[in-house]
This record gives C-alpha cells, sequence and structure tokens, in this order.
C-alpha cells in the first residue's frame, strides 16, 4: 500500500507540566489540582488505590497509571487515593499543568 507524507499545515501548541513524585506517603487526587497524569509503582508490600469504580489492592511489582484526554486542557477529575500497607514501599509519580 502507497501512502504520502505531507507537512502538518499547524503545529500544536506545547503544553507546560510540572512533574511531582512522593515516596511511602498517602496521596490523593483531590489535593492535586490541574493534575493530567498519574503512575502509582508498588516496590514491597502492597498499596491501596481507591477510585470510583472501588479499591483496587496493587501486590509488590506492579504499576499503574492513569491519564486524562488528549486535550490542552485535559485533567483526571473524581476519586482517586493512593495509601500503603504497614511496611510498603511505593511511590506516586504526576504530572500537572502549573
Amino acid at each position: 500500500m502507497a501512502g504520502t507524507v505531507t507537512v502538518c499545515a499547524t503545529a500544536a501548541e506545547p503544553v507546560e507540566l510540572a512533574v511531582h513524585g512522593a515516596q511511602d506517603t498517602a496521596w490523593s487526587l483531590a489535593d492535586q489540582p490541574g493534575t493530567v497524569s498519574v503512575t502509582v509503582v508498588v516496590y514491597t508490600g502492597s498499596v491501596s488505590v481507591g477510585t470510583g469504580d472501588g479499591t483496587l489492592t496493587l501486590p509488590a511489582g506492579a504499576s499503574l497509571t492513569w491519564s486524562a484526554e488528549d486535550e490542552p486542557s485535559g485533567t483526571l477529575t473524581g476519586l482517586l487515593d493512593v495509601t500503603g500497607a504497614a511496611g510498603a514501599s511505593w511511590q506516586v509519580i504526576w504530572t500537572a499543568r502549573p
């Protein structure tokens, strides 16, 4: 199948985002306005993630990512809370609009 490669007429404006991280501490989307994406990585133990659909338990070695729609103003909304079990080690990394 043959195709044609062309140049886009207008380039998309870059979107400025700030990267944040927290380790071994509870995290809540409600405390982070403007959040665009969130990744949870569990190193040891287990972590509970509360969402609007219920609670997930992530074991050591697991990771999950949530992201907003691909729009210049898209942000995550709703319930997203992360808490770890005693002795657990985990990290939450998120991007947000400044």
